[in-house]
């Protein structure tokens, strides 16, 4: 969000969550503007906060993110250490040239500050070894050639004890300079750790990311100011479970069903996406908006799905990923017809009767030429509790009406949407009175209603 609703966005998230949970503010640098009179703003916001950020701390909870680029740094070191047969001054300059082909906002760039190469891979060796704040340790300790005693840091030693510093020395992590005249340096290895804290302030250019939108829509521009889909997979994979849930109000283009489909992709993360998005009508005024109605994208919506649709299927050389699906539902009026009879006061009790009659006619007339299995399953689950993830499977031993197990995660069913279910249906539940049965009402009359209830219990539902 820019700043044009960032300070009421805040306000709306201290009042729900409290000001107390707030965990960051991150800042995504996306643009500079050179044609701007006072300052180039270009970046946007986007705000953190914990149901519980006490919960969070006492349960010891730490946010860490794989290192991006790390592998593929690792890959080029290893084919330049070949290359030049353990050469180190090449290996640099190989992965400085590495480091400069990349674009500005290649999140591998910041890998580049490890600039000293040797055996253990890129490495830094210019870490403060003193205490933060002052009032650190305070021990000697003799340089390893002359053995003079070296130069000491002023607000004392990071580490607790000589003992201490000499573990992390034969570790390889302490730097001595030339002679006792320098303070030692920490050592830094690029390859030893490959989890990083998330920064506040990132990279993000409006430019790179549209060009990665364009690309799924062979490169035609269909929406404007697209989110790139790496920003929000890196979000989702930071702060989420391989086995979460992700929900986004505010679907837009796609960018966050895009996002959890590449973190599944690499097969160690399962995350499932709902998005949802008003079937807002494209502007027709807009160039983008004249390109998708070209394209028989009529809705924002429309847009949603067909991009989710061409990165599973794949896009411009891109691989399909067989693996993954989605459903998309919409809201609608009820199948099933809602009453709405009332008396008239001017009619006897006996034409009002027959009124009803008819009416209750009419409307089982309509609902019979509007039914469909396949519309009403969804309705039907739902309002019996049922995730919309279900699965059905068509049991073979009810040969005189069409019979389907239901299963969710949580709970399980036999569902039969015929009309009217057989009386051999019926008896199959005097010896399975364990199992759940879901049908319709207008599948009954009272004969098979009282029985299905006598045998069930609880366990059946006349729909």
């Amino acid at each position: 969000i820019d700043d044009a609703e960032f300070y009421n966005l805040k306000k709306v998230l201290d009042d729900t969550f409290g000001e107390e949970n707030c965990i960051a503010t991150l800042v995504w640098d996306r643009n500079r503007k050179n044609d701007a009179t006072f300052f180039s703003v270009g970046h946007e916001y986007m705000v953190v906060y914990a149901r519980d950020k006490q919960y969070l701390r006492e349960d010891g909870v730490k946010l860490r993110a794989s290192k991006e680029g790390i592998d593929d740094v690792k890959a080029e070191f290893e084919r330049l250490r070949k290359l030049h047969n353990d050469d180190w001054e090449l290996v640099r300059q190989g992965l400085k040239k590495f480091f400069e082909g990349m674009d500005e906002d290649d999140p591998r760039r910041p890998l580049e500050r490890f600039k000293k190469v040797d055996e253990m891979g890129p490495y830094r060796d210019d870490g403060n070894p003193s205490w933060p704040g002052g009032g650190g340790p305070d021990f000697d300790v003799p340089h390893p050639v002359n053995g003079k005693l070296v130069k000491k840091p002023s607000r004392g030693w990071v580490y607790s004890t000589y003992e201490k510093f000499m573990k992390v020395y034969r570790e390889g992590k302490i730097v001595f300079g030339a002679d006792e005249t320098t303070i030692p340096s920490i050592r830094t290895n690029l390859f030893d750790k490959t989890t990083q804290v998330m920064k506040s302030v990132d990279f993000s250019y409006a430019q790179t990311a549209s060009q990665a939108f364009n690309k799924i829509f062979d490169n035609k521009r269909v929406f404007d100011n697209p989110k790139h889909y790496e920003d929000i997979k890196r979000v989702v994979e930071y702060l989420t479970d391989d086995d979460d849930i992700i929900l986004d109000f505010f679907a837009g283009s796609g960018t966050t069903g895009h996002a959890v489909i590449e973190l599944n992709k690499y097969g160690t993360s399962s995350r499932q996406f709902i998005m949802v998005q008003f079937p807002e009508k494209v502007n027709d005024k807009k160039k983008t908006g004249k390109t998708a109605l070209a394209m028989g994208l009529k809705k924002i919506s429309d847009i949603t799905i067909e991009r989710v649709k061409r990165v599973i299927h794949g896009f411009n050389g891109q691989l399909p990923f067989d693996e993954a699906g989605f459903k998309v539902y919409k809201l609608t009026k009820s199948s099933f017809p809602r009453v709405e009879f009332a008396p008239d006061p001017d009619k006897t009790s006996e034409e009002n009767v027959e009124l009803l009659k008819e009416y209750i006619r009419e409307k089982e007339t309509a609902f019979h030429i509007a039914f469909e299995k396949e519309k009403i399953f969804d309705e039907v689950l739902l309002k019996n509790g049922f995730m919309l993830d279900y699965t059905l499977t068509k049991q073979e031993q009810f040969t005189n009406n069409e019979v389907y197990l239901v299963k969710d995660t949580y709970r399980e069913a036999l569902l039969c949407l015929d009309i009217p279910i057989d009386l051999v249906t019926v008896d199959y539940f005097k010896e399975h009175k364990d199992q759940r049965f879901i049908c319709l009402e207008q599948a009954l009359d009272t004969t098979r209603k009282w029985n299905l209830k006598h045998h069930l219990g609880d366990k059946f539902v006349a729909f």
